[in-house]
């Protein structure tokens, strides 16, 4: 028979690191760092060092050097979490649409 898969969105790297940050944080797991740089030839602070550093000052995320995972606040707030880390194309999609997410996410851990 034939396949019912219309088409391939392929993923970009961009695409492919918010996958792996969900699937770990998101899902709430930590995030291991060795294998973030194993996954994609660099360390997650080259990507996601800023959004890192904010979620860490407002108390959303621990980071303990090997792995990243949340804090209590943090799983309360895992899909904001989880959003800061997203593409701006992605957040700026999100932000046009109806929907429970009003303030961008900057201003979450801002």
């Amino acid at each position: 028979g034939e396949s019912p898969v219309d088409g391939l969105l392929p993923l970009s790297d961009e695409d492919r690191k918010t996958q792996f940050v969900g699937r770990s944080l998101g899902d709430g797991k930590s995030l291991r760092r060795s294998l973030y740089a194993s996954t994609f030839g660099g360390e997650i602070d080259e990507d996601f060092g800023e959004t890192l550093a904010r979620l860490g000052g407002a108390g959303l995320i621990e980071d303990d050097g090997e792995q990243v995972t949340m804090t209590e606040l943090g799983k309360r707030l895992y899909d904001l979490v989880t959003l800061c880390f997203y593409p701006q194309r992605a957040q700026d999609w999100l932000r046009g649409r109806e929907g429970p997410m009003v303030r961008p996410p900057a201003e979450l851990a801002g």
